[in-house]
């Protein structure tokens, strides 16, 4: 009795064992199909891989370049501003492989877009210059969560992109100046004053202890009393030591 229904439970679990195996596989093959349906979804803008140099424009002010040198971007307009990263690499990752929501090959007048007169002009160099040339993209008008977007010398395709990418443009190189860190300056300030003030006691009490008959009891009392001018301490030290 004991030895069928061990073999019954051996069944069910190769069976339950079969049946998972199947589960997942399935589950795997629709995760691929999906993922191939987005990826053929996807329409690529550009595909730039590592860049160089960009420049761009935008409304309200003057057009910014910038190049990276030793493995840091600089803003060639002022090369002595150090700026904070996080803005030039957030521009470069946004366009350097840009794509859009829409392609349209059927378009109207380009000033129906913004396009005869861009908003935002932006233009890469990628570092490698011999087998992809520098790219210019002009952005027009904005279409609510989207903007109009055209690759120069491509005037009968426009395509749509999120606003959040043109939003990477609304920097000004003020913006962009990468700000001291209020606390650690504070941090190390205070660490100083802590020092001084350690070294000075130190010294204090050192000295007190070596010249305790010459030094005034009264003033060491006082020093650590908070009453005492320490500047009259140093005077002492200096008179007398």
């Amino acid at each position: 009795m004991k030895k069928k229904q061990i073999i019954g439970l051996a069944v069910a679990l190769a069976v339950l064992v079969v049946v998972y195996g199947a589960l997942s596989l399935s589950n795997r093959r629709v995760e691929e199909e999906e993922q191939a349906r987005e990826e053929s979804q996807v329409i690529q803008v550009a595909d730039l891989g590592e860049i160089a140099s960009f420049s761009f424009e935008a409304p309200a002010q003057e057009p910014l370049h910038f190049e990276k040198k030793d493995g840091v971007w600089i803003c060639t307009e002022d090369e002595e501003l150090e700026l904070e990263q996080t803005y030039p690499e957030g521009i470069v990752d946004t366009f350097a492989s840009l794509t859009a929501t829409r392609r349209m090959d059927e378009i109207d007048a380009l000033a129906d877009y913004g396009l005869e007169e861009p908003s935002y002009v932006i233009s890469l160099q990628p570092a490698d210059g011999k087998d992809k040339k520098e790219l210019t993209l002009l952005i027009g008008n904005s279409t609510g969560d989207e903007y109009y977007l055209q690759i120069e010398g491509q005037e009968d395709v426009v395509y749509t992109v999120a606003s959040s990418a043109v939003g990477n443009l609304d920097h000004s190189l003020a913006d962009m100046e990468k700000a001291e860190d209020d606390e650690e300056t504070e941090t190390i300030g205070e660490n100083c004053r802590t020092g001084e003030v350690c070294t000075a006691v130190l010294i204090f009490l050192t000295v007190s202890l070596l010249k305790s008959i010459l030094y005034p009891k009264e003033l060491f009392v006082d020093f650590f009393a908070g009453n005492s001018d320490f500047t009259e301490f140093l005077s002492y030290h200096e008179k007398n030591f």
